[in-house]
């Protein structure tokens, strides 16, 4: 349902196309309008350019008549930034226009009801920005609080799809129009095909079978079956597995095993941190810590960065036995120079890629002033949608989880800054991005 273009009147005589540029995952790149008029002469005209991190970030608003000699924007450019939930829903645009007052100008301010209406009263846009509820574009050509998606058309007032689900034989015993399996404040419906637990738990999407568990998993198709025949899925006399739109798939591994084990942060047991449990965990090792020898580490570590030396220091075996806790970036490093390469996020594997963040910021000219190591975590897959899935501590004592990237991007107030896709070369300073395990 993504438009590549649409057609409109002005309400004068012009006669409005509107053309989509679009990457390959549908996302919008720019906008183009081409007016059709006796009093137009026929301008096309760039209007928007969209900005991208890890998701979508705002956009720059264009006026730019491309047909016409020596053309100029009659005012610069301004760039709205979105300000997101963990949902992806944009609560609020801010754009960096000049004001006269030291607070941003405002685009727009937005509170939704659970299946995504904005709240009459609470609701506000002065610059017509489309993208809201879960981030998609609104399609208020058609009717108020109408969305589309990849596939159909939501519309949140009605909490609904305007038409019935493209696989809707596997859900029989649910609405072919509904959403989020009718209960928005659990599930996630991103793009009106599959949809994703909030939780983390592996959830059967539409289609979904040991086929496609075992691409999730990084397993083989034989391993997965048994996985799903041992939790209690069994083959019908076709040859269909009985897994339907909903069910959870339990894994007991090294990630769910330290969450189980978690007490309340305080115990030694508790005791260890992202960069710890994303190489213990990626090796397959068991998540744990030890108070009194991480602090133990922590000291050794202390000397040496007060001793200025450049080398990193060689444990002794009694040191490392007990804990997985990495007290400093420098010692994580070394663990990814030596026991990892440099990847794509398109050759993660599950369980064992694990994701380097670096925290870069810039000064106004865009010069980079402070760039920090600030966190590590393990792939934890991808669903449907292509939301990427991580395992991750958020400090010594903070409880762990598996969560989407994208929330820890934005929740964290954006001080473990921005995984990208690649990185160039080994572990330097500046590399932010996933590391696979070496071939042993």
């Amino acid at each position: 349902m993504f438009p590549l273009n649409k057609n409109t009147t002005d309400g004068t005589d012009k006669f409005v196309t509107t053309y989509y540029v679009r990457d390959p995952q549908g996302n919008v790149l720019a906008v183009y309008e081409h007016k059709h008029g006796e009093s137009d002469n026929g301008t096309f005209t760039l209007t928007e350019q969209h900005l991208y991190g890890a998701g979508r970030l705002g956009m720059r608003k264009r006026d730019l008549a491309l047909n016409v000699a020596n053309a100029s924007e009659p005012t610069p450019a301004a760039t709205h930034y979105e300000l997101t939930n963990h949902l992806g829903n944009v609560m609020a645009v801010i754009s960096d226009e000049a004001s006269t007052t030291d607070e941003p100008t405002v685009v727009s301010l937005s509170d939704y009801y659970p299946y995504g209406m904005t709240e009459p009263g609470r609701s506000w846009n002065s610059g017509d920005y489309r993208f809201g509820y879960t981030g998609h574009e609104k399609e208020s050509d058609l009717a108020e609080g109408v969305y589309t998606t990849e596939y159909r058309l939501l519309d949140t007032r009605l909490g609904k799809w305007l038409s019935v689900d493209p696989l809707a034989e596997e859900a029989s015993d649910w609405s072919p129009y509904r959403t989020s399996f009718d209960n928005p404040l659990i599930f996630v419906d991103p793009d009106g095909q599959w949809e994703a637990d909030s939780k983390g738990n592996l959830i059967a999407e539409k289609g979904d079978h040991a086929g496609t568990l075992a691409k999730f998993l990084n397993i083989s198709f034989e391993d997965a079956l048994k996985k799903l025949k041992d939790q209690g899925y069994t083959v019908n006399d076709k040859g269909i597995l009985n897994l339907e739109v909903g069910d959870k798939v339990k894994l007991n591994n090294v990630f769910t095993r330290s969450i189980r084990d978690f007490v309340d942060g305080t115990t030694e047991f508790d005791y260890y941190n992202c960069w710890g449990s994303a190489i213990a965990g990626s090796q397959g090792k068991k998540i744990w810590g030890d108070y009194g020898e991480s602090k133990k580490k922590q000291n050794i570590a202390s000397d040496k960065e007060a001793s200025g030396g450049k080398k990193f220091i060689k444990h002794t075996t009694e040191e490392l036995v007990v804990g997985v806790g990495i007290a400093w970036p420098w010692e994580f490093d070394k663990k990814l120079e030596d026991g990892y390469y440099p990847t794509t996020k398109g050759k993660a594997q599950f369980g064992k890629t694990v994701l380097r963040f670096v925290y870069t910021e810039r000064d106004a000219n865009g010069k980079i002033i402070k760039q920090e190591r600030t966190h590590g975590a393990v792939y934890y897959g991808k669903n449907h949608a292509g939301e990427i899935y991580i395992y991750t501590k958020n400090g010594w004592e903070a409880e762990p989880k598996v969560m989407k990237l994208k929330d820890l991007e934005n929740k964290v107030l954006n001080i473990y800054g921005t995984i990208y896709g690649k990185v160039t070369g080994g572990v330097f300073k500046n590399d932010s991005g996933y590391y696979n395990p070496k071939s042993k």
